[in-house]
């Protein structure tokens, strides 16, 4: 028996609304949404920048290490900020308005590489994923 199939229909790509550029900022490794309005962009030279996504420019740049930001995720209480470079786990500390405190102050979260994390915005808990296939829970908000 011949099943005759259907050709999917072709794909149809969105339009591209607006893309963001900053002259001082080079090889984007990480980018992510932090609100609805805002997002968040890592670099190989470890700067972390928040975006105005509606008008496609930047609200804040600050550079809490030297390593690529591999992966960044803004915390549900939108105070702080979990960057993952290829040497730790770090937080970058955000005020009350969502933009990043003076200096680059950021606290270790855990001393190791890690792959992954994310937010459970319920219970405030960030899990992260390591190479060793080790899973960390983080309970507390860090201290800056």
């Amino acid at each position: 028996m011949v099943h005759d199939t259907v050709p999917a229909p072709p794909f149809r790509s969105n339009t591209l609304r607006s893309t963001f550029r900053e002259p001082n900022l080079r090889g984007v490794t990480h980018a992510g949404i932090a609100t609805r309005d805002t997002q968040v962009s890592g670099t190989e030279d470890g700067q972390l920048t928040l975006w105005d996504v509606k008008m496609a420019a930047p609200l804040g740049t600050v550079r809490p290490t030297k390593k690529p930001i591999l992966h960044a995720s803004v915390s549900p209480l939108r105070d702080c900020v979990s960057i993952i470079t290829p040497e730790a786990l770090r937080c970058v500390p955000l005020t009350t308005d969502g933009m990043f405190q003076g200096g680059s102050a950021c606290s270790t979260m855990a001393p190791r590489p890690m792959l992954d994390c994310v937010w459970n915005s319920k219970t405030g808990e960030l899990y992260s994923t390591s190479a060793d296939g080790a899973i960390a829970v983080f309970r507390d908000q860090p201290q800056f």
